[in-house]
């Protein structure tokens, strides 16, 4: 249903370790997850993040304020945020949140709008996202090897939720979640994947609005759980 890579050309001292578990357990974080980025800065924190956007696109379709990253895009044209950190192997999932899209492009052609999470380089990455065509929304897997893509979806419309990525340190499975428990609602789309990296992958975050349109979404955080996981995480993601 999407096309190919759109874009990427295209705490702590022990006297805080008692808040930091508390937040943790408000926002639904598992045990163990490190926030890679809260998006509470004033603006995108280049430190961070590298942005890409589509050749011939606008620059700034993603912004941030109130501790989110927003999205906004009306015409064909994406932008994606890389991470200037590799990762080793683990668990890596964002929340959504108010995604919006009136995206009518035919289905199957590569237009549908996504917000999407995605790990590797241009030429080999996988991508778990929620997009929408003009027959609905849905959630998908895709992975980008030998200039082809083979891609998996499920006809879902919710408009926040989960998107995640568990890579072991050879494979990838892809999942999304309908509610916010960081343990539990996981669905897996799709088999399990073997990229073949010889070196730890990037993250990134992406957004497209598909090829009519105005799409727009927010991001609360960007989290990474290093395996060993969590017992209770492990289950669900391996079940």
């Amino acid at each position: 249903m999407s096309d190919g890579f759109v874009i990427l050309n295209k705490k702590i001292w022990i006297c805080l370790l008692p808040v930091f578990v508390t937040v943790s357990l408000l926002v639904g974080s598992p045990a163990g997850a490190d926030v890679y980025d809260d998006f509470s800065s004033e603006n995108i924190d280049t430190t961070k993040w590298n942005i890409r956007s589509t050749p011939g696109g606008t620059p700034g379709l993603f912004t941030q304020s109130k501790g989110r990253l927003h999205f906004f895009g009306k015409r064909d044209a994406g932008e994606s945020l890389l991470s200037t950190k590799s990762f080793p192997a683990g668990f890596f999932r964002i929340e959504f949140y108010d995604f919006y899209s009136t995206n009518d492009a035919p289905s199957g052609r590569g237009m549908g709008s996504f917000v999407a999470l995605g790990l590797g380089p241009r030429d080999n990455y996988v991508r778990m996202l929620r997009g929408r065509v003009g027959t609905g929304g849905y959630f998908e897997a895709n992975y980008f090897t030998n200039n082809g893509l083979k891609l998996w979806y499920d006809p879902t419309e919710i408009a926040f939720g989960q998107l995640g990525l568990y890579y072991d340190g050879s494979t990838v499975s892809f999942f999304y979640n309908i509610g916010l428990g960081a343990d539990k609602g996981w669905q897996r789309v799709g088999p399990r994947v073997t990229p073949g990296w010889n070196f730890s992958p990037q993250l990134f975050i992406s957004g497209y609005p598909g090829a009519s349109g105005l799409t727009k979404f927010v991001v609360d955080s960007v989290e990474y759980t290093p395996v060993p996981l969590p017992l209770s995480l492990l289950k669900k993601l391996e079940r």
